[in-house]
């Protein structure tokens, strides 16, 4: 988010390049640099709502200019992590979010939304979220009792359409005498 630039975006495709990363050493200097991995680097289609939300951000308050600032600080000046934080805990408490939230909490949640997709690979979501092995990416399909019902209802559906024949023997099976 704090390297995003307006030519990443690009809104006829509703899609952002996900290119660069920044990191701040110990209050001290700001890096802006490559994102980490070749995974890191990648192109990203966002739902509409989103990308209307986002050109709606970028005619406000990002910089002007191909090589501006899409999140900016209060003076229009690129936005710190620290104040990033500050304003996200404060967005937090006014609409009643858990304690102890952050940002990427989002990013875990919205992964793990999408792994419950039905017919999602790991690797499209590998893909999605920058990550290069598969077992970073399995961390967030998690199996939930919802998700185990809807794999429930999913088999009934299929074992519905078999078309079991009626007169079909039923045969008794010997059982085993138990050694006990």
């Amino acid at each position: 988010m704090l390297g995003l630039r307006r030519s990443d975006i690009d809104t006829l495709r509703g899609t952002v390049s996900v290119a660069r990363q920044v990191q701040e050493i110990a209050g001290q200097r700001v890096l802006v640099d490559a994102a980490k991995t070749d995974a890191g680097r990648r192109v990203v289609a966002l739902p509409a709502s989103v990308m209307s939300e986002l050109v709606e951000h970028m005619s406000r308050y990002s910089q002007p200019g191909q090589s501006g600032a899409v999140f900016t600080n209060p003076e229009g000046g690129p936005v710190r992590r620290a104040s990033l934080y500050a304003a996200f805990q404060e967005a937090c408490a006014k609409v009643g979010a858990p304690p102890g939230l952050h940002i990427h909490d989002l990013r875990h949640h919205a992964a793990t939304v999408m792994a419950r997709m039905p017919g999602i690979t790991t690797k499209e979501l590998m893909s999605r979220i920058g990550h290069k092995s598969p077992r970073a990416a399995l961390i967030y399909q998690h199996a939930t009792q919802e998700r185990d019902k809807a794999i429930a209802d999913f088999l009934d559906a299929q074992l519905a359409g078999v078309d079991r024949r009626q007169d079909a023997a039923v045969i008794d099976m010997p059982r085993r005498q138990s050694t006990n």
